[in-house]
């Protein structure tokens, strides 16, 4: 290793040798307090009402030392202790302390909760096995407005014990402020709290249908979620002429009238709904998702947040852990509604949106619903949608032949309930982006597809209903895809014309890989009058880039076969198929089905490499010098070669070369395998998968080892490998590629310069 030394000019030896003293200082002080931290006592308190209940736990497995005063100390390498530390060196006032030397939770008021788990090391107490085992003991200290918690762990070599200790203000006090401590309230009845904090109409709901006293609360502890007076108003008035509540508010009753009420949730119901047992605080942050149940049926009440607001089944909750007799309030903005149902349920009781379910039935996806664990997000699209789709799309997808799965995942957000004040930017199960925003005050999502109605609330999900399908064009298959794009309009007219084909894709299974021609291609070939076979360009099968590995043979559907190729440049992959090189990919919008763009034709491969020159009028010359040689069983399809021939043309042989020496090259076949193994490559590369780069990204490998440099220049826009610059490009055999080259002596290239040389043309 070497080490460099850093002088600074302006620094003398004597203020360097005070820095590192007073760095282990330093040290030394928090290994003190590290090793001087005290054990928590083994006590769990309980609240219920205003008193305060100790009970003793079983005594515990590692010997702790008792704390040496009443007081409960903070564990060791708590952040008042730094704080401690760094004042009393550098003399800095504690200026957002409340008292100068005590802390909040160290305070009056203050409740703790101590629980404690351990497990067992199993690797036993042999210092033979572990001679180097020390006890350790750490700790995590956290801070809220209403919680501080620690989490210290012990351990030894019998195993580790975690405790965790959480101070809060016992039932009556509370914190008002971040510098404030645990300070009394006046505890006042349910009522009287409810109308300070502007719910009055609650209230009155509660005393009227005696919600509290049928429960005999009167010793209870519970929770209540109370809509403030505005926000209950409004809701009843939307409910009255929606006929799905029974109001009671008293500037109501006049206009009640009896409708068909078979499913409207009553007002006793409504007040049970924002009603949990026991008493629970909103934490200002959690790590972990935390729900209640209410008294309505057990209906389940998920705390969330919109930014730094919490929210109670996406009701905002604009004031939390408000105290009154046996009760704590949380003031909401909103009215939750209740969660009995489960996804599915909540689907099949909505007519707005039963054409949705339908076909999650008839397409068996219903028990999909049921796996998702533990929560998901849905985006339900109404029946308006649904009929806005594509008349064959639709009736595919309600008789159950078509991707009711790919359309179901691209609404699913999985793993999380986002609600609508929170949403984003996130990402469906089947991994499809959702952008939100607004228009004209009403969320969108993707830019089109408004939310009708937000946050109805599952067991287990959140769900929103839209008026569009996200994605529609995806829900298309292959054909439908190509007779409605305009880039394929000419592959489309070549398709009509295989009338039994088309019929063939339209009644059959979706499960094919397109490889679409580009217009311009496809009308020169027509011009030109030649033959193209549309079936040539279909692929039985899903084929993903992912699974193209270079070589690989793939059987059309005119029975014919075609060869993948793989050009790899750098951190990604050049592909194409018979030299055809891949120019897009649709795979995304298509269901059930790949689609590729091309750049050529593509035509059948049928012969070999030694076939190809044979067959070729320009390589006669050429394939002679090849006859006799180990590369003629290669070239033939033998010991499973597969790989690039650079091949002279007769024309450029008798250029390069006098009678004596082509005669050496005909005859002496040692002398042959010499100089073909430096025009043989491992690898079959195509000249449309090269690029035009300053950097010379591509390089193989010869048969005689040497590493040959693959390039296109930005000029003339001519391929070269190595020294040999190709003049005909591409002819593709089963078991290669033939390139016709011709050699270039100007061009010169130092191999030390690797994959990274620059190219000055």
């Amino acid at each position: 290793f070497k080490f460099d030394l850093i002088v600074f000019k302006n620094a003398s030896i004597k203020t360097l040798m005070r820095f590192l003293t007073l760095c282990v200082l330093l040290t030394a002080l928090l290994l003190f307090f590290s090793s001087s931290s005290t054990a928590f006592e083994n006590t769990e308190y309980r609240v219920y009402g205003e008193d305060v209940e100790a009970v003793d736990r079983d005594a515990a497995v590692f010997e702790v030392p008792e704390p040496q005063d009443s007081d409960d100390e903070v564990p060791a390498v708590a952040i008042d202790d730094f704080q401690s530390i760094f004042r009393s060196l550098f003399d800095i006032p504690k200026v957002f302390d409340v008292d100068q030397g005590r802390s909040w939770w160290k305070g009056p008021n203050v409740c703790v909760d101590r629980n404690e788990t351990e497990t067992a090391d199993g690797s036993g107490s042999d210092d033979l096995i572990q001679p180097f085992l020390f006890n350790m003991n750490s700790s995590v200290c956290s801070s809220s407005l209403h919680e501080y918690s620690c989490i210290q762990m012990f351990k030894s070599r019998s195993g580790t014990k975690t405790v965790r200790k959480t101070y809060r203000c016992c039932f009556g006090s509370s914190r008002r402020t971040m510098w404030s401590e645990c300070e009394r309230v006046e505890l006042r009845s349910v009522p009287e709290t409810l109308s300070e904090l502007g719910a009055a109409e609650f209230a009155k709901l509660i005393g009227e249908w005696r919600t509290l006293d049928e429960n005999d609360t009167s010793n209870a502890n519970v929770t209540i979620f109370a809509p403030d007076d505005e926000t209950l108003k409004r809701f009843a008035l939307q409910m009255f002429e929606l006929n799905k509540v029974e109001v009671a508010i008293e500037n109501l009753r006049k206009k009640r009238r009896r409708r068909d009420l078979s499913n409207a949730i009553s007002t006793p119901q409504l007040v049970q709904n924002h009603i949990v047992d026991q008493l629970n605080l909103i934490e200002d942050s959690t790590d972990s998702p935390v729900s209640f149940k209410s008294r309505f049926n057990g209906s389940v009440i998920r705390i969330g947040s919109c930014g730094a607001i919490r929210t109670a089944n996406c009701v905002p909750i604009t004031s939390p852990n408000n105290y009154a007799r046996n009760a704590v309030i949380h003031r909401i903005n909103g009215v939750i509604k209740p969660a009995i149902r489960s996804a599915i349920q909540v689907l099949q009781n909505s007519p707005e949106v039963s054409m949705f379910y339908e076909i999650l039935k008839q397409n068996n996806l219903l028990e999909s619903l049921e796996s998702v664990e533990p929560t998901f997000t849905l985006f339900v699209p109404d029946n308006n949608a649904i009929m806005k789709l594509d008349t064959k799309v639709r009736q595919s997808l309600i008789d159950g032949n078509s991707c009711a799965l790919d359309m179901l995942q691209q609404h699913m957000v999985a793993g999380e309930e986002l609600c609508s004040c929170q949403m984003n930017r996130v990402r469906t199960k089947n991994g499809q982006s959702l952008r939100f925003g607004k228009i004209n005050g009403t969320l969108v999502v993707n830019g089109h597809a408004k939310v009708v109605e937000s946050d109805v609330p599952a067991t287990d999900a959140v769900l929103h209903r839209i008026d569009e399908v996200l994605n529609a064009e995806s829900l298309l298959n292959a054909y439908q895809t190509i007779e409605q794009d305009e880039s394929m309009q000419q592959f489309n007219s070549l398709l009509q014309e295989d009338v039994e084909f088309v019929q063939e894709l339209q009644s059959g299974p979706q499960n094919w890989t397109v490889f679409v021609p580009s217009n311009p291609v496809l009308e020169s070939h027509r011009q030109l009058n030649l033959t193209i076979s549309v079936r040539n360009h279909f692929v039985k099968g899903m084929l993903k880039p992912c699974s193209m590995n270079n070589g690989d043979m793939l059987e059309t559907r005119a029975n014919k076969s075609v060869m993948l190729q793989q050009l790899r440049w750098l951190d990604r992959a050049a592909h194409s198929i018979n030299c055809a090189r891949l120019t897009a990919f649709n795979s995304e919008k298509v269901c059930g089905s790949n689609i590729y763009r091309i750049d050529r034709i593509l035509e059948p491969v049928e012969s070999n490499v030694l076939q190809v020159l044979r067959n070729g009028s320009n390589f006669r010359l050429f394939s002679k010098i090849v006859e006799g040689t180990k590369f003629e069983t290669k070239f033939a399809g033998g010991d499973d070669w597969f790989g690039t021939v650079l091949a002279f043309s007769d024309s450029v042989l008798e250029d390069m070369f006098d009678s004596r020496r082509l005669g050496e090259l005909l005859e002496d076949k040692v002398v042959a395998e010499q100089w073909l193994s430096n025009l043989v490559l491992r690898d079959a590369i195509c000249c449309s998968s090269i690029e035009s780069n300053l950097l010379s990204f591509g390089d193989s490998r010869t048969e005689s080892g040497k590493l040959m440099r693959l390039r296109r220049d930005f000029l003339e826009h001519s391929v070269y490998f190595g020294n040999y610059r190709a003049n005909r490009c591409d002819l593709v055999a089963t078991n290669g590629i033939v390139h016709g080259v011709r050699y270039e002596p100007n061009f010169r290239l130092d191999p030390k310069f690797g994959n990274f040389a620059l190219w000055f043309i």
